[in-house]
């Protein structure tokens, strides 16, 4: 994935993303870096989904940083280095 349909985000670098189709019939689409996934009917739908919980992963890393364990400083560090706010 190289862009995400936010009006406050963007990508600074592409994130590698795996497709599949589940048992019921439903795309998913995840990222194993952070460990995250969307779900759909369509791929549109699945990638919105995975933009979401991405979104929201950042935020609240970001906005708690200093409350965080290593490990979640970590992802926050990583998450900051593939996205921006506008």
């Amino acid at each position: 994935m190289t862009h995400i349909a936010d009006p406050d985000y963007h990508l600074r670098e592409p994130l590698l993303l795996s497709i599949e189709t589940d048992a019921s019939g439903a795309t998913v689409v995840s990222e194993s870096q952070f460990n995250m996934y969307g779900i759909g009917d369509t791929l549109e739908d699945a990638i919105a989904d995975f933009v979401s919980m991405l979104i929201d992963y950042y935020k609240e890393l970001t906005e708690s940083e200093s409350e965080l364990s290593c490990h979640l400083r970590r992802q926050a560090l990583a998450l900051r280095r593939i996205i921006a706010h506008r």
